[in-house]
């Protein structure tokens, strides 16, 4: 396997693998709420794709992680999604299909198709499963930032389980909950490891931006 293919296997498998260990973490904890709350998210239309522009996001990305982050480096929505589309599918497990991301509004938006009965290693609760079709999707918004190095902060803005919206004040209690299942919270914040050459993340219209620590702040 080629370094460039396992980077993007790697991104893609982190993305869904984040959307499981979410809906798992609200599925239990708002188990009651669901269906509670109005306020759906929408998703933007799908960005293009291509394998020239997923071969452009894996180079960009092994740069980084082979000589650090010495320069603004800028991965488009539609790098991004090439990434999940022609590197993903691989890492996906059975029952999730159709992985996006939309950069809009200072989120990133990951969402991905579930078939629920046939999701490897996960049996959601009965009254998630009683309220949800067969295929329904996972919409996460998710705010980027650094404020350590070293660690990217993922704070959940909003999460939506098919027709369902949690609510904003649980937000905090789902992403608590994910301890358990062995991922690194704080704050109400999603912890990842980040090479400390990363000084900032920001999105800047439909781009996510990697910012060299030693970047002066815009």
């Amino acid at each position: 396997m080629r370094s460039g293919e396992g980077s993007g296997r790697r991104a893609g498998c982190l993305a869904v693998w984040l959307l499981l260990a979410l809906l798992a973490a609200a599925a239990w904890i708002g188990r009651d709420a669901l269906g509670d709350w109005v306020g759906r998210m929408e998703l933007g239309g799908p960005a293009e794709v291509s394998e020239q522009l997923a071969r452009r996001a894996e180079e960009k990305l092994n740069r980084v992680a082979r000589g650090g982050l010495r320069e603004e480096t800028r991965l488009s929505e539609a790098e991004l999604q090439s990434l999940l589309t022609y590197r993903g599918g691989a890492a996906l497990p059975a029952g999730v299909e159709d992985p996006r991301v939309d950069v809009q509004d200072s989120l990133i938006v990951l969402s991905a198709r579930l078939r629920l009965d046939e999701l490897e290693g996960y049996t959601p609760p009965d009254a998630l499963s009683s309220a949800l079709s067969d295929t329904s999707r996972v919409i996460a918004g998710l705010a980027p930032s650094v404020e350590r190095p070293g660690e990217l902060l993922l704070r959940v803005r909003s999460l939506q389980i098919g027709a369902f919206v949690i609510p904003p004040l649980m937000l905090p209690a789902v992403v608590g909950g994910l301890k358990a299942r062995g991922v690194g919270t704080s704050g109400g914040a999603v912890v990842l490891n980040l090479t400390p050459d990363v000084g900032d993340v920001r999105i800047e219209g439909d781009e996510v931006v990697l910012v060299p620590a030693s970047a002066d702040p815009p």
